[in-house]
């Protein structure tokens, strides 16, 4: 494959958009048949994980620390750069897969979830996701804040989850 991918995600952790394009173009300019659909696959799997592996760095990032201001600017960067983007591209990998009538032998299940997931994809949802992750992110923050006195120790509440558990 002529656009090859960076051997790790660590090598993507500060790119823009812009650096992302050229593999969705690559996936997209492919002419399917059954000779190069699993190939094709392969590199969109591929492309998927490590953009999974960026988002999921830059996420926990903001979990070590809730304050760390310039963590939490990559994992909006992220969210609204190129975690949308991404979406988007991927609605039109699908489309192309199940238009071209091509498929990979046993993938009838997975199949199945593409159909559902292009019938339900709504670009308008795009910035309404991103602002769900942004709260939840927002609560993260608020609840790793948050301390109590138990046994002569300041502790948070996520520290005390396993002792509320047991009660």
């Amino acid at each position: 494959m002529s656009h090859i991918l960076p051997k790790d995600s660590n090598q993507m952790m500060d790119w823009s958009w812009d650096n992302y394009i050229p593999f969705f173009n690559y996936l997209e300019g492919f002419a399917l048949n059954s000779d190069n659909i699993s190939d094709w696959m392969k590199y969109w799997s591929d492309i998927s994980e490590l953009i999974g592996e960026v988002g999921t760095s830059v996420y926990v990032s903001t979990t070590v620390d809730t304050t760390d201001e310039e963590a939490k600017a990559r994992y909006h960067k992220f969210l609204e750069e190129i975690s949308e983007n991404v979406s988007s591209r991927n609605q039109k990998l699908k489309i192309k897969f199940l238009k071209s009538k091509v498929s990979p032998a046993n993938f009838d299940i997975p199949l199945r979830g593409m159909k559902s997931e292009v019938d339900l994809f709504s670009e308008e949802n795009l910035p309404l996701l991103t602002s769900d992750a942004k709260l939840s992110k927002e609560y993260d923050e608020i609840i790793g804040s948050q301390t109590v006195k138990w046994n002569n120790e300041e502790v948070t509440l996520t520290q005390l989850s396993p002792i509320m558990l047991e009660t």
